[in-house]
């Protein structure tokens, strides 16, 4: 019977529990569905930020990008500029070269290593 009893205590507190949590969730609901709204819109807000920062961390690498990208372009045109200005320099050279060498009627002859 004692058992019975302190089964039945257990029960009612346990009961009792339960309804004094009902009772405060269905006092305080408003309160927890704001705090989940705030809790949602600032990782929200977060999230935005976060991807803000990092978008403008992007353009800034990019600009960065770009102009090493034109200093390289103009680093190799004007390496190709000395280049053609070199290979002029060495066919003016080679046409005076032609021109000032005596010609001579008919084909060239190639020495020939066979004797007759």
């Amino acid at each position: 019977m004692e058992e019975r009893m302190k089964e039945m205590e257990r029960k009612e507190g346990a009961a009792e529990k339960t309804n004094r949590v009902l009772h405060l969730l269905s006092e305080m609901w408003p309160a927890y569905l704001i705090e989940v709204v705030v809790i949602i819109l600032g990782i929200s807000i977060t999230l935005v930020l976060e991807e803000w920062r990092d978008n403008a961390k992007e353009e800034k690498l990019a600009a960065v990008y770009r102009d090493n990208l034109a200093t390289d372009i103009e680093a190799d045109e004007r390496s190709l500029q000395y280049a053609i200005g070199g290979t002029e320099d060495i066919l003016k050279a080679g046409k005076e070269i032609d021109r000032l060498r005596p010609r001579t009627s008919g084909r060239c002859r190639m020495p020939s290593s066979k004797q007759p």
